[in-house]
């Protein structure tokens, strides 16, 4: 693999760091809806079964975030130790 490749594969696993980090800090700022919906493409598909639901859409994600922030109160995610593969 060449320097440019190699750069690339760095690249992509830092941006999927980011991605895992943002989503704890927007799941411990009261799971707000606006910030883990900006996480998401308008067509993401996410399911959070059995506590949460299967959700279509960046909208439908945001709603269900919406619900889970009024039933709990506080979260703390800490996230260590990544293991990303970059095919």
């Amino acid at each position: 693999m060449d320097s440019e490749a190699r750069l690339a594969v760095y690249e992509a696993a830092e941006q999927i760091q980011r991605l895992k980090y943002d989503y704890g800090a927007a799941c411990d700022d009261n799971y707000n809806p606006s910030a883990v919906g900006r996480l998401f493409t308008e067509d993401a598909v996410g399911d959070w079964r059995p506590r949460g639901a299967l959700c279509e859409g960046r909208e439908s994600i945001e709603a269900m975030f919406e619900e889970i922030g009024k039933s709990i109160s506080w979260a703390t995610h800490v996230l260590t130790n990544p293991r990303i593969e970059v095919a």
